[in-house]
């Protein structure tokens, strides 16, 4: 199935927890995604936050990753980065840009699910409608849990998808 998606779409990686403490576990996942859909993944997500960030993205870039969309706060609302813009990381131990760009990301499900009350969307709007750039990008990280039709489910699923329906944007 990944390989059957990743034949039509973008597939990136779920950077494993215990990958993020241990590089040659982070090389295995990679490598085990490149067989799978036979060709380089350049794009990560950072399961549970990023526990590391120099030693992480060192791994990253030594492995030619080229995009992060793991900058976020797992449990809050708001731009981890200070921005809302992609950037390049910037290594400060050797001095130099490297090729990894950080896309931030504004929103995970599991913020949206602890902020979750009525204005919660009409909030995102308004901080949506305030960005100051116009490349400015207002990403989210959900689960498939997110579209699940359970009645406790209910509210989040049709606000998220009546949001979407008003201001996502497919690239």
């Amino acid at each position: 199935m990944i390989k059957n998606f990743s034949d039509h779409i973008y597939v990136g990686l779920l950077v494993s927890y215990f990958a993020q403490l241990n590089s040659n576990i982070f090389k295995k996942e990679h490598k085990n995604l490149k067989d799978l859909i036979h060709r380089k993944s350049f794009r990560v997500r950072l399961n549970n936050g990023i526990i590391s960030l120099p030693t992480i993205y060192s791994d990253l870039v030594n492995q030619e990753v080229s995009e992060d969309y793991s900058m976020c706060y797992n449990n809050k609302i708001g731009f981890r980065a200070s921005t809302s813009v992609p950037f390049y990381f910037y290594d400060l131990v050797n001095e130099v840009q490297t090729k990894l760009k950080v896309f931030p990301v504004f929103a995970t499900e599991e913020s949206i699910r602890v902020e979750s009350n009525s204005k919660i969307f009409f909030n995102l709007k308004e901080i949506f409608s305030s960005l100051p750039l116009s490349n400015s990008i207002f990403s989210f990280v959900f689960k498939p849990s997110m579209f699940n039709k359970y009645r406790e489910n209910y509210y989040l699923r049709s606000s998220f998808l009546e949001y979407l329906s008003n201001y996502g944007k497919h690239n």
